[in-house]
């Protein structure tokens, strides 16, 4: 890689989710990581199974996990690459580009709206998902375990990309001596409840 002028790693806003507040830097991990790697090669994959609860601790799950460690890994690499990471929350369909309301999958939580709505008329499916223009339900979704006050940090997937474009091109152009964190997400400026799913869109 030797004409790489910049190296953005896509992380997860849930890398740290077992903090009260996340700031833009990259948290000690939990266990090191090439150590825990090495363990791994030689363990069982049983003995692995019963010592994943203790590793993880308080995260829940192992994706969180193993994000949190990859951030560690990439810091380590800053010496020799000029990088940047992107902590997208829940990424969802289109804000504006190419149009509003593309996606091209049923991922995450375009497949929950297209679950729990239909158009009345032939239009766009995730237009209506994301616009709440619907009065019906497809019925594949009838229910949904959510706290209803818990804020579903949703964010545009063309945001992400646009922020990750521009991180490469900010850590290319300044080359910063230490990795740059850019949290993407939308629950402090846009909040948007679990419980105004069936409010909304149903």
């Amino acid at each position: 890689m030797l004409h790489l002028e910049a190296f953005v790693h896509i992380s997860t806003a849930y890398a740290n989710c077992n903090r009260k507040h996340i700031d833009e830097v990259i948290y000690p991990p939990p266990v090191e990581p090439r150590k825990l790697i090495e363990s791994i090669e030689w363990l069982d994959d049983g003995i692995v199974r019963d010592i994943t609860p203790r590793l993880i601790g308080d995260r829940p799950n192992t994706y969180t996990y193993t994000k949190a460690l990859a951030e560690y890994l990439v810091q380590q690499e800053q010496e020799q690459l000029d990088v940047a990471i992107i902590r997208p929350s829940i990424v969802g369909a289109t804000w504006q580009e190419p149009f509003p309301g593309w996606i091209d999958n049923f991922n995450g939580p375009s497949g929950v709206f297209i679950a729990v709505s239909v158009p009345l008329k032939p239009r766009s499916v995730f237009k209506l998902a994301y616009t709440c223009d619907t009065r019906a339900g497809k019925g594949i979704l009838r229910t949904m375990r959510a706290n209803n006050d818990a804020v579903a940090d949703l964010i545009p997937v063309d945001v992400v990309i646009n922020l990750t474009l521009a991180a490469g091109w900010y850590t290319g152009e300044r080359r910063p001596k230490t990795a740059v964190v850019f949290n993407c997400t939308s629950g402090g400026i846009n909040p948007f409840h679990w419980g105004e799913i069936g409010r909304r869109i149903v």
